[in-house]
């Protein structure tokens, strides 16, 4: 089960509404003032959350009769928590079983919010589920594990799979295919809360062998690009955060 999730971020109707398209969920979560957005893009959650600070009053009293009528549900929180209204989306997304997630709305604006986004998005990965954030410039992950990327441009298909985790890993690979713009040119690898141990990089342009990734060179693994239709990430541990990226803001998504 895809499940998407939109924020109260920076999100134009036009590109959810484009994303969605993309993506094809088949869950869809509004996190606070995320459902002023699907309710401007004509999108309607199956589950509506937050503690409702920031949500416009009236779209939120017209999704809650919506929901009512569909069968979706809504949970609310009181607005001082221990937790943001992403977190609780993000855990609900993986109590309910889903095999991907997918956060929009989760960029632009406040940057402790962005932050912390990218920390959520470990809910998910540390859960088994492939776990990403999305806008018009950017597609971002974190994992633990290996990672290829292989394009089929004629569809406009990207492909993003999570093999095994150093020599002893006999786990299954994990695909997940999605529409992507081939405006997505750049690629970028950043290390989340400690080093990245031996990273590799092959099939880019500027390719990099057992590097130990720790944030000494923030500028090294930053703005690469691929060379064919597949490229490689390997490492032997750590947390790294993957960016695929483009310039400018198409005014559609693909």
């Amino acid at each position: 089960m895809r499940t998407m999730i939109v924020g109260g971020g920076a999100l134009r109707p036009a590109f959810l509404a484009s994303a969605a398209r993309c993506l094809s969920p088949d869950f869809v979560i509004a996190a606070d003032r995320g459902i002023d957005a699907l309710h401007a893009a004509d999108i309607r959650p199956g589950l509506i959350l937050g503690d409702y600070d920031s949500a416009d009053a009236a779209v939120l009293r017209s999704a809650r009769s919506s929901a009512a009528r569909d069968g979706a549900q809504v949970l609310t929180y009181p607005a001082e928590k221990n937790f943001s209204d992403m977190e609780a989306a993000v855990r609900e997304a993986v109590k309910r079983n889903s095999g991907e997630i997918w956060l929009l709305g989760a960029t632009g604006g406040r940057l402790d919010h962005f932050l912390a986004n990218i920390l959520n998005l470990t809910i998910g990965t540390d859960a088994g589920t492939p776990s990403f954030m999305l806008d018009e410039q950017n597609l971002l992950f974190v994992t633990e594990r290996p990672v290829l990327f292989r394009r089929e441009d004629e569809e406009r298909r990207l492909t993003v799979i999570f093999s095994g985790c150093g020599p002893e890993y006999t786990g299954d690979a994990v695909y997940v295919t999605a529409r992507m713009p081939r405006a997505f040119r750049y690629l970028s690898f950043l290390p989340l809360g400690g080093p990245v141990e031996k990273l590799s990089l092959t099939g880019v342009k500027y390719p990099l062998e057992a590097f130990r990734l720790d944030g000494r060179a923030p500028s090294l693994t930053i703005s690469n690009e691929m060379t064919g239709a597949e490229a490689r990430a390997d490492f032997d541990s750590g947390r790294l955060i993957v960016i695929l990226s483009g310039d400018g803001r198409p005014d559609i998504f693909y």
